[in-house]
């Protein structure tokens, strides 16, 4: 939700995809009560028809897609395929203007550490996109004693 809200403090609507409908209005509704235009599409990955008329409905009702992140909550995706995936989609497209990163965020979320607040975080991904300078940086948000 941080990142939904630090994209849209900079003038991005934001459309979010997942499989509660119910969850993903209350969402909406938060973020509309914060300014920012923002709604819901029901998807579910191990249903790819449905993430397909996500993005389909998502592209109708928005235009372009400037900016998409994901974040799996699944253990069962494997982490190293979605980062080998993720960087040969940046070797990729980069020709094409368009720009593909996997950001490793080692930090206990929240914990303490002020830079491991989801907000703060949050702000690493539009740093990100603005500077479009490198494929895979390592977000590092821990004491010494945490690591």
């Amino acid at each position: 939700m941080e990142i939904a809200r630090a994209f849209g403090a900079k003038g991005f609507t934001v459309a979010m995809i997942a499989r509660n409908a119910a969850k993903l209005d209350a969402l909406a509704s938060d973020l509309h009560a914060e300014g920012i235009q923002a709604a819901g599409f029901v998807g579910d990955l191990y249903k790819p028809e449905t993430i397909t008329a996500a993005f389909t409905s998502v592209k109708e009702r928005y235009g372009a897609i400037d900016v998409l992140e994901f974040s799996p909550v699944d253990q069962s995706l494997d982490a190293a395929g979605l980062r080998n995936w993720t960087l040969n989609l940046h070797n990729e497209l980069k020709p094409h203007n368009i720009y593909v990163a996997h950001l490793t965020i080692s930090a206990w979320i929240g914990a303490g550490h002020p830079d491991a607040a989801p907000d703060v975080i949050a702000r690493a991904y539009t740093d990100l996109y603005e500077t479009r300078t490198e494929p895979e940086p390592h977000y590092i948000a821990l004491d010494d004693a945490q690591s």
